[in-house]
């Protein structure tokens, strides 16, 4: 019944409103000639009104009591100001605040609305509703499509611009942050589709600036760090299932600088980067799977000079390094001293034969010396995947040197003189090896294997 009463009572008060604001503004097209007169007679009320009252005839008897005419003049001037006052400032003030104006997109109405509004597409959609300003939509709102909210927040010129959230086509949240002229701007967070949080940072022109974190949509920390025109730029933090995998300078999304690579939690290589390859100085933590190399890298690959180290720290190797394994075609022609200065790990020596073993059973090498102390050839063993299988180096594998000219095949039977030199190298030969004989610049590579898989090989001058 309340509801009723109130109702009708709106509806009077909104009717008398009208009505007054009508006559209004009739009044303010006065001619200027007419509201030159109101001036001056405005002037003559002030007048009369400040004027003391001298005489009974100033008065006027109410009831018991004598009021100035002059100050019920004033009364009643200040009363008809306000209701203009109410008139000009309150009504729309109220209008703006608490009515809604129902609008069709496109009418002249929705042109040069101002206020609050609901705007409805030609077949009665709803499609904004919301503060407006002369027809577009400034201040706080809602947009939607299909009848489903698409944006909440904050508007400038029909712009998405403040803070506020985005919305998917189903109702899911996508972004929730600052916005400027529609673009992500200022600090904001990305959503998964389940809820989860994709992204969390900073924000320029709708890309990733500043710091930042991305994560999995199961929530996982991903990346923690710089970005720069939405690419991993600066120092940066990289997690695979929740675990620390680099750490250091990113250029353009791709780690290029100094960083240090880790797996299972524990280093596996530390110095520079390019382009995601380790590049300059650097230390390999995990080289032939428990020594320690520092030195020179190109392209992913130890290449230049560098030291190698065992895993308690023992000096073994410090020379050239090419693609990644020892320069041994370098040894080819070396004598004993040489070999000696640059395979500092305690070696096994034996006499055979006339000639000199010298076994480096930690680095799986063993250099055969003749009489004269010069290298007549080395012997390399180690893991069986860093012996490329005989497919592997008819390619061109690391075992072969680029360019070698396969020179011949054949198979090969141990006797007992080769099987106990071979022994003194750390090999047990089987009956029957396989071998592939490889030439380039007068030094000889052979490739014994079996089954094909290489067992060893063996270099040395033509």
């Amino acid at each position: 019944m309340f509801d009723i009463i109130f109702r009708r009572i709106e509806g009077v008060i909104k009717s008398s409103l009208s009505r007054l604001s009508v006559k209004f503004a009739k009044i303010k097209r006065l001619p200027l000639e007419i509201a030159k007169k109101a001036k001056d007679l405005l002037k003559d009320i002030v007048n009369f009104i400040v004027k003391k009252p001298s005489e009974l005839s100033d008065y006027i008897k109410i009831g018991g009591s004598y009021v100035a005419k002059r100050a019920l003049l004033a009364g009643i001037l200040l009363t008809a100001a306000v209701v203009l006052a109410i008139i000009w400032f309150a009504v729309p003030f109220l209008n703006k605040t608490f009515f809604t104006t129902r609008l069709v997109v496109n009418t002249p109405e929705f042109h040069t609305a101002t206020g609050k509004a609901e705007v409805y597409t030609a077949d009665g959609s709803l499609l904004y509703a919301g503060e407006m300003k002369d027809g577009r939509a400034c201040g706080d709102g809602k947009l939607y499509s299909s009848g489903v909210m698409v944006y909440q927040g904050q508007f400038d010129d029909n712009e998405y611009n403040g803070t506020g959230k985005l919305y998917d086509e189903y109702g899911g949240l996508v972004y929730s942050g600052g916005f400027a002229d529609s673009l992500y701007s200022g600090a904001g967070t990305e959503y998964y589709s389940n809820g989860k949080v994709k992204v969390s940072g900073t924000y320029v022109s709708g890309m990733l600036e500043g710091e930042a974190s991305l994560y999995s949509d199961t929530g996982e920390l991903m990346y923690s760090g710089g970005f720069g025109s939405g690419q991993f730029n600066g120092k940066g933090e990289l997690y695979d299932d929740g675990k620390l995998v680099y750490k250091g300078d990113f250029v353009n999304g791709e780690r290029t600088g100094e960083g240090t690579l880790y797996s299972n939690g524990e280093k596996v290589y530390s110095g520079g980067f390019l382009a995601g390859k380790y590049s300059g100085s650097g230390i390999l933590y995990r080289y032939k799977t428990d020594m320690r190399l520092e030195g020179v890298f190109e392209d992913g690959q130890a290449n230049g000079s560098a030291d190698i180290y065992s895993a308690d720290g023992e000096l073994l190797y410090s020379g050239e390094m090419s693609r990644g394994e020892i320069a041994y075609l370098s040894y080819a022609a070396a004598d004993r001293q040489q070999v000696e200065q640059c395979f500092t790990e305690n070696a096994v020596t034996r006499e055979l034969g006339g000639k000199y073993i010298v076994h480096y059973s930690k680095l799986g090498v063993g250099f055969i010396f003749g009489a004269d102390g010069k290298t007549d050839r080395l012997i390399i063993t180690g893991e069986p995947q860093l012996l490329n299988a005989y497919v592997g180096a008819e390619q061109g594998g690391y075992a072969v040197p680029d360019g070698a000219v396969k020179y011949s095949e054949y198979d090969f039977i141990p006797e007992e003189f080769d099987i106990k030199q071979l022994s003194y190298c750390g090999i047990r030969p089987p009956e029957l090896l396989e071998v592939a004989k490889y030439i380039k610049d007068n030094v000889f590579v052979k490739l014994y294997y079996s089954g094909g898989r290489v067992l060893f090989y063996e270099v040395g001058i033509v």
